[in-house]
């Protein structure tokens, strides 16, 4: 495991090993969703707790799927977490491995007909910091399967699975596991039209089930090393300028309620290569943007600046993307201009409504 934080250069690990899978030394370990907070083997008595989302975020969930880069973890997730309804276990007697997909099964209603079902799996440390492990969603309209859409009836009780993503983690001795359940998971997920409300009903119907692996004896010995990976030499360069870098930013209007998530990055320095002295730089921009209460603000946008150039000529492209949405459809802007040297010599833009359907 590692402390919560958005930048870990290296990460410590072992290697595993299975006879075949799925394997017969991993089996799922039933922790039952309890009032008013627990993750316990007894499910206790059936109680409704509700939960209305955020649209902004108190804590920076990282990006869905990583890249390799700068920023490839989530942060302390206490903040929402405290915005979440929570589930914590008691502190572990001994570390759980858990490899596989985790899910949730939950006993749920909305108060309105399209919702979304945000979960969080998470590893809190004894003093209270909170490490994401994993995570899944489901649009209750989905609740069936995605080739027909049905919209939830406000407040039926529906009994689902949130599948969460394939994951191979150890939490240790004394640590708690915690699932936080919410109806807003932005910008990772798009809004809902309306504010939801979602009423979980613990008890029998409503637990964790984690995929516990218990060690195997083709664990041992462990692999120490693995021969060097086969590759072609690395193209001679020169850096011009800038880094393989990224910068994440939160901005937050606490009069208006607005918050807008801005991450830029450069994902390859400004190089020349010695052999051609062709240049190459690539920049990128996004920002998230909403307002509180009011999930059809939400307004992503994108920008890409790509210059290639060598010797007396330049190349240049820069594109602009929007999205946005009304309670019937998706808005999609683009706009793409090209440059060979100063002058533009190519340029177009274009919209498209996608209709939402339930979505």
């Amino acid at each position: 495991p590692i402390r919560p934080r958005p930048f870990v250069p290296t990460r410590a690990g072992r290697w595993i090993a299975e006879p075949s899978w799925p394997s017969p030394n991993v089996s799922d370990r039933t922790f039952a969703l309890a009032a008013p907070g627990q993750l316990q083997a007894d499910p206790g008595a059936e109680q409704h707790l509700q939960i209305r989302g955020s649209e902004s975020l108190a804590a920076d969930p990282g990006p869905w799927c990583g890249w390799g880069g700068p920023l490839d973890h989530a942060a302390d997730q206490g903040g929402d977490d405290g915005r979440s309804l929570a589930f914590t276990s008691a502190p572990l007697d001994e570390p759980v491995e858990i490899l596989g997909c985790p899910s949730v099964r939950l006993r749920v209603s909305s108060d309105v007909p399209q919702a979304l079902v945000a979960v969080r799996l998470c590893d809190v440390w004894p003093d209270g910091a909170s490490t994401l492990i994993t995570r899944g969603i489901l649009n209750l309209s989905h609740r069936d399967g995605d080739e027909a859409p049905e919209p939830a009836v406000p407040g039926e009780a529906y009994a689902v699975r949130v599948m969460l993503s394939a994951i191979s983690y150890v939490v240790p001795a004394g640590h708690r596991i915690r699932v936080a359940v919410s109806p807003t998971y932005w910008p990772i997920v798009w809004p809902s039209p309306d504010p939801a409300t979602l009423t979980v009903t613990t008890g029998p119907l409503s637990a964790l089930e984690l995929p516990v692996r218990r060690p195997g004896v083709l664990d041992s010995p462990p692999p120490t090393h693995f021969a060097a990976p086969e590759a072609g030499p690395p193209l001679d360069h020169a850096v011009l300028g800038g880094a393989d870098e990224e910068e994440r930013t939160w901005w937050r209007d606490a009069r208006r309620g607005i918050t807008r998530v801005v991450t830029q990055a450069r994902h390859f320095p400004h190089i020349r290569l010695d052999g051609s002295g062709t240049e190459y730089e690539e920049r990128g921009h996004d920002a998230y943007e909403i307002t509180d209460g009011s999930p059809l603000s939400a307004v992503a946008s994108s920008e890409r600046h790509i210059a290639i150039s060598r010797g007396a000529w330049s190349t240049r492209i820069e594109t602009r993307s929007t999205l946005s949405a009304t309670r019937e459809q998706f808005h999609v802007t683009n706009a793409v201009d090209a440059y060979e040297g100063p002058t533009r010599v190519f340029a177009k833009a274009w919209s498209r409504a996608i209709p939402r359907d339930c979505g």
